[in-house]
């Protein structure tokens, strides 16, 4: 079996377990929405920002490209946790 992981389940799997649940609770409430609520935005960047980013490079929820990157990576990590069983 291939040792390497791809980048993008190695983000995913840098996020404790305790906290994914609270990270799809926020996703699925905003949901179809054109604006994320704040304090739902502050908190996936806060967990993208401590556990996924490099260090000394966080990303900036005032800067909407990387609202965008963001919020897009947390869902793709979102989908690997349910398709994974959490």
């Amino acid at each position: 079996m291939n040792s390497i992981m791809h980048p993008l389940h190695h983000g995913a799997q840098s996020i404790p377990a305790e906290v994914r649940p609270d990270c799809i609770t926020a996703l699925e409430r905003n949901a179809g929405r054109l604006a994320y609520d704040r304090q739902d935005l502050e908190f996936l960047f806060t967990v993208y920002n401590r556990y996924v980013a490099p260090k000394g490079e966080p990303e900036d929820p005032n800067c909407a490209g990387c609202r965008t990157k963001v919020i897009g990576k947390m869902r793709q990590y979102a989908n690997i946790w349910q398709n994974a069983g959490k």
